[in-house]
């Protein structure tokens, strides 16, 4: 019984304290909103915007689902989950511009509709032609 209170309440109960959650079942349990902003620079030093729509025709279904018009503020319980896979995220913008030399993602999070918005980057070098 011992073994069953610690590895169904106490080991979850943690990660829920150091606020990664990734033990614990947080599906529904609460509801942010987020927004993603992706930049490519060229090999030549342009910028250019990619709407994170068009990375959702790189991504597993199940994440391109809330890629998808996420340039707008989205309302879903993913934005932490987001968070956790913000390098993979970047590589589907690699993927995306394939002209790219290198991207940045910026992941907005806010908690409830009146928090303060937190912010999350990620950076990577693509390839680039």
């Amino acid at each position: 019984m011992f073994a069953g209170i610690v590895a169904c309440v106490i080991v979850p109960g943690i990660t829920v304290l150091d606020g990664s959650s990734w033990l614990a079942w947080t599906m529904y349990s609460k509801s942010g909103t987020y927004r993603v902003s992706v930049l490519a620079v060229d090999r030549s030093g342009r910028p250019r915007r990619i709407a994170p729509t068009e990375l959702s025709g790189h991504a597993p279904p199940e994440l391109g689902n809330f890629l998808a018009g996420s340039e707008r503020w989205r309302h879903a319980p993913v934005g932490p989950t987001l968070r956790r896979h913000l390098h993979e995220i970047t590589a589907l913008a690699c993927k995306a511009a394939p002209d790219a030399a290198s991207v940045e993602v910026l992941l907005e999070l806010r908690s409830t509709l009146d928090a303060p918005v937190e912010s999350a980057r990620a950076a990577m070098q693509c390839g680039g032609r």
